[in-house]
């Protein structure tokens, strides 16, 4: 993967650029020589330009039917796993604060979508405390206890205790570590699963309790929102 994603990178911010430079030179002097057609001169560089034209125009379309899946997928690099741009002719570092704000935030999307890195379940087993009387359920997570909406919760006949699952990513070509790209992500929550017999668990919250939200990072693992 490494060498495939080195490539597209080589043609789409390298070569292009490299043959679109070409491309201007040559179209000055082709046009400055138009009224000059019948001369050897003009003749020669105006053959010249239209012989790289139909080359670099094979060039390109092969390499565009080489590497144009990477291509869509380079739209997921971003501070969340990279640290640097690819830009024309340069790299741009990409600054501490955009990549503490990404790599801390929900984004999988990025990892899933760049198509680098394999993903792997993550389960932890949690303890669930039951739910109030507004609706609202709560789980003690190393030592703390979250406030948890439903929609993350899902209660199974099969599940002997309480857990929260979620996906990591890890690249699937450690060279490209030399590319900029990080080795492994955080691991992004999913859900949390819950026998069926603690369903009508209840929980009482005491007066000075300290409740925590569920959102950010909690544990370690990061959550939407």
């Amino acid at each position: 993967m490494y060498e495939q994603w080195l490539a597209m990178e080589q043609f789409y911010y390298e070569d292009v650029g490299v043959i679109l430079i070409f491309f201007i030179i040559g179209a000055i002097l082709s046009i400055s020589t138009i009224s000059h057609l019948s001369h050897w001169f003009s003749k020669v560089v105006n053959g010249i330009f239209l012989v790289f034209v139909i080359i670099s125009g094979i060039f390109i379309f092969n390499n565009i039917n080489q590497h144009g899946e990477l291509m869509a997928k380079a739209k997921y690099v971003s501070p969340a796993n990279r640290d640097f741009k690819r830009n024309v002719y340069r790299d741009e570092q990409y600054s501490a604060t955009s990549k503490n704000l990404f790599r801390n935030a929900y984004m999988s999307q990025h990892f899933e979508g760049v198509g680098l890195y394999q993903s792997k379940e993550f389960v932890e087993e949690v303890e669930y405390l039951g739910r109030d009387s507004k609706g609202y359920l709560y789980f003690q997570i190393d030592g703390n206890i979250y406030l948890v909406l439903e929609s993350v919760v899902t209660f199974e006949d099969e599940q002997t205790t309480a857990i929260r699952v979620g996906k990591g990513y890890k690249l699937i070509d450690e060279k490209l570590t030399e590319l900029g790209f990080i080795s492994q992500s955080r691991i992004f929550f999913q859900e949390f699963r819950v026998p069926n017999s603690m369903i009508d668990k209840e929980f009482e919250r005491e007066q000075n309790s300290i409740i925590m939200q569920h959102k950010e990072i909690v544990a370690k693992w990061v959550t939407p929102g």
